[in-house]
């Protein structure tokens, strides 16, 4: 059981990785125009990217999407899989 539900975060937490890389990938191509599809990313990652954004931003670069990658394989998938296997075994 613990290892189906860890697997499945793990499927969640990459397709969030994508989702990021995607979003970075159309501000870089068209950072003006959003179809839906491009209004559906935004929506879906810009709550993780803006906070920070006041801290990552070094002239126009913008490295939050960068820290908000690493800190979800580095702390968040850890953390989920630690509490899974403590909670179910």
């Amino acid at each position: 059981m613990s290892g189906t539900l860890i697997r499945v975060g793990n499927a969640f937490f990459e397709f969030v990785n994508i989702m990021i890389i995607v979003n970075v990938v159309l501000k870089f191509i068209s950072p003006k125009k959003k179809g839906k599809f491009g209004e559906f990313v935004g929506n879906m990652t810009e709550p993780m990217l803006d906070p920070l954004r006041r801290f990552a931003m070094f002239e126009t670069m913008d490295f939050s999407p960068f820290i908000v990658i690493l800190l979800i394989e580095y702390v968040v998938l850890p953390v989920y899989s630690a509490l899974v296997i403590k909670l179910l075994g």
